[in-house]
Parts: C-alpha cells; structure tokens; sequence
C-alpha cells in the first residue's frame, strides 16, 4: 500500500542534504547540524525512516558501526552492486556483467541470492589512489 506523500519544510531539507551529499552517506546527527531550522532528533530519524520506505534512501553501517543514510532517487537504487571508497566515501553504482554472473554463480553452486542493492564492495578509487 501506497502512502500519499506529505512534504514538510523539514523532509524537503533532509531530502536536499542527502542528494547533495553526491553519493556519500550521512548520519542522523551530520544531518541535524546541517538542518537551517531547528528539529528534533525524532523528527529527522522520521522523515530519515519515510525516504527509506520509499525507496528515496537506503542505510548503510559506517565503519565505526552507526547507522549512515544515501540519498538514491526517486525510483530507488535500482539493482546494481556498489562499490565504496575507503578514503573519500564515494559510492559508484556498479552495473556490470560480471557482477551478474558472479551472482548467478553464487545463487547456483551456493544456494545463496544476494541482495544486489545492499551489496558494496569497499576499496579505494582512482582519484584517491593517485
């Protein structure tokens, strides 16, 4: 079931952060600081759970264990690996063959589906690496 979408002042902006964050995942708190009016904390854990719902974000675990949010899209991620950048954060959406049929292996010889959507390969990129 569909919810109507209702847009608060506050929505619109955590909404904003996160796509100008460019890929890099945020935490509740980073978006607090950011937010121009005050908000509560529930508020914008929320407005944080409603874009997730849709599709509009998704959660990660940070490497220090906390919860951190991507901003996705509209349509939501789509169904594709990632791969994320150990140094500057950079997510870059992987739509590869390979990818596809290393999943297909796995599902086959492994009994095992992966979420391709949660899935995120970590390493460094090349513009950090250089």
């Amino acid at each position: 079931m569909k919810r109507n979408r209702y847009t608060t002042k506050q929505r619109s902006e955590i909404e904003h952060l996160l796509k100008q964050a460019d890929g890099r995942c945020l935490s509740a708190g980073e978006i607090l600081a950011h937010l121009s009016s005050p908000v509560s904390t529930a508020t914008v854990y929320r407005h944080l759970h409603r874009l997730v719902e849709e599709g509009a974000a998704q959660t990660e675990v940070s490497a220090s264990g906390s919860t951190v949010y991507r901003y996705c899209g509209e349509g939501g991620c789509g169904d594709h690996f990632h791969l994320r950048c150990l140094r500057c954060g950079r997510l870059v959406h992987l739509d590869c063959g390979l990818m596809a049929e290393l999943s297909s292996h796995i599902a086959s010889s492994h009994a095992f589906r992966l979420d391709s959507q949660k899935t995120v390969l970590y390493g460094v990129c090349g513009e950090c690496e250089s």
